[in-house]
C-alpha cells in the first residue's frame, strides 16, 4: 500500500504486530473495521526463489571475523519468525476487525543512506536511539534488506522494472512454492563483509529499524507499535500548525486511552480465550 492510501486507516507502525505485547485486545473494539496491521518487511523475500539459510551456512563454512556477529543477527531474526507465527495464528480469529496492508517502501541502498543520515541529524546520544528500537522487528528489516533488496541490487542490476514486476507475479501465482535457486553468495558475502565488519551490530540494527519512520508522514491515525520512540519521534523536525482534523485526532486519542484502561483488564494480555471473547463481542456489532 503506498503511503497516500493510508490516510483513512488506524495503522500499526512502525513494527508489525510480531508479539501480543505490542497490542491491546482493546484496539480490536475501539477501531473496528479501520485497523491495519502491516505484513513484515522480510514477506516479499520469497519472491527471489533463494535460500537465506544457505547464505548462512556459507558465513559459516568463511568464519569471518564478523561470524558471531551475523549469527546473532540470525537468532534476533529467528526469534522474530517464532513469534510471528504464533501471534498472527492467534489473532486470526479477529480478522473481521483488521486488514493486512502490504507497504511500499525503501529498503535499499538509498534508505540505508538516508536512515544514516537521520541517525547523524537526530540530536540524541546513538547509544540513547539504539535503546529506542525493537531489536527483533530491526532484525526483520536487516533480512529483507540484505536478501530482497541488496540481493536484487547485486545479481539484477540490469534488469528493467518491468521484469522484476514480472517476477514477483510469477512468485504470487507459484504461492511461493518457488524452486530454490542455486546462487554463487560471493557479491552478497562481500557486501555483509563491509557492512558486519565496519559496523556494531546494534548500529545495524539501529539503521534498518528507521526505513518505516517515513510512513508516520502518511498515516494521519498512527498506532505507534513502540512508545519507546516518543523521544526519538519528538526530536525530528515536525509541523507545529495544528489543523482541525489533527485537533480531532488528538480527541480521539484522548478518548481510546480512557477505553482501553476501562476494557484492558478483561482482554490483556492477549490468550486463545480472549481472542474467542472479542470474536463474540464483535460479532454483535
Amino acid at each position: 500500500m503506498e503511503g497516500t492510501h493510508m490516510n483513512n486507516m488506524r495503522l500499526l507502525l512502525p513494527d508489525t504486530c510480531w508479539n501480543t505485547e505490542l497490542i491491546s485486545g482493546a484496539v480490536f473494539l475501539y477501531f473496528n473495521e479501520n485497523l491495519g496491521f502491516t505484513l513484515h518487511p522480510s514477506v516479499s523475500t520469497f519472491m527471489t526463489g533463494i535460500d537465506p539459510f544457505d547464505f548462512a551456512r556459507y558465513v559459516e563454512t568463511k568464519k569471518p571475523v564478523w561470524c558471531q556477529k551475523f549469527a546473532q543477527f540470525f537468532d534476533y531474526w529467528r526469534a522474530f519468525e517464532s513469534n510471528l507465527r504464533r501471534t498472527t495464528e492467534l489473532i486470526e480469529p479477529l480478522r473481521i476487525s483488521f486488514k493486512m496492508v502490504m507497504l511500499s517502501y525503501d529498503r535499499g541502498s538509498n534508505a540505508w543512506q538516508e536512515a544514516r543520515d537521520l541517525l547523524s541529524a537526530v540530536p540524541l546520544p546513538l547509544k540513547q536511539i539504539e535503546s529506542l528500537i525493537d531489536p527483533f522487528s530491526a532484525a526483520d528489516e536487516l533480512f529483507a534488506h540484505i536478501f530482497f533488496e541488496k540481493y536484487l541490487e547485486l545479481y539484477f542490476a540490469g534488469a528493467s522494472d518491468a521484469e522484476l514486476v514480472a517476477m514477483g507475479q510469477r512468485a504470487g501465482k507459484a504461492g511461493g512454492a518457488l524452486p530454490r535457486v542455486n546462487v554463487d553468495w560471493g557479491m552478497l558475502y562481500n557486501y555483509c563483509e563491509t557492512l558486519f565488519h565496519s559496523q556494531d551490530l546494534h548500529t545495524l540494527l539501529t539503521t534498518a529499524y528507521l526505513f518505516r519512520l517515513p510512513l508516520f508522514r502518511y498515516s494521519r491515525f498512527a498506532l505507534l507499535s513502540n512508545p519507546g520512540l516518543v523521544p526519538l519521534l519528538s526530536s525530528l523536525q515536525v509541523q507545529r500548525d495544528v489543523t482541525p482534523e489533527q485537533g480531532e485526532a488528538a480527541l480521539d486519542c484522548v478518548s481510546w486511552e480512557i477505553f482501553r484502561q476501562l476494557v484492558s483488564e478483561h482482554c490483556d494480555p492477549l490468550s486463545r480465550a480472549r481472542v474467542s471473547g472479542l470474536v463474540d463481542l464483535l460479532s454483535l456489532t
